[in-house]
């Protein structure tokens, strides 16, 4: 089994049917094991979903909704259980955080950016404290 990839993303579109279509895809994609998308939720504007990916996050799946459905705001912040690599994709961007840099203490610490965002999301100081599961450690 390959190494998990824990995901959250935030789709933003005043378009209800590009909303219904994309939940409606993540429902489908389903748990091959422990691989698939959780806690999918859509409002009036908004679909967000949480999931595990095998390898890395979806990448290829992000281009291709915001290729297919021009009219969505992208946001996904990502994390290898390992802590190899965690980031943020945007519908125009992406951004890793640099693990020979950065601590656990300057994540708690971040009130602002991709650190507090992963952290508040996706709990990532804590998982860097864990020598478990942090090779970095």
């Amino acid at each position: 089994m390959g190494n998990e990839c824990e995901n959250w993303f935030e789709i933003k579109t005043t378009n209800k049917d590009t909303l219904r279509k994309l939940s409606e895809e993540l429902k489908t994609i389903g748990y091959n094991g422990c691989y698939g998308y959780r806690d999918i939720e859509t409002t009036d504007n908004k679909l967000t979903a949480r999931g595990t990916t095998k390898w890395n996050p979806p990448i290829d799946d992000f281009k291709r909704w915001t290729e297919t459905y021009p009219d969505i705001e992208l946001t996904a912040l990502y994390k290898e259980e390992f802590l190899q690599f965690a980031g943020r994709i945007t519908s125009d961007s992406q951004e890793h955080v640099d693990f020979e840099t950065v601590t656990p203490e300057d994540v708690r610490n971040a009130d602002s950016g991709i650190l507090h965002e992963l952290n508040k999301k996706l709990y990532l100081a804590d998982h860097m404290d864990d020598w478990e599961r942090n090779d970095n450690v």
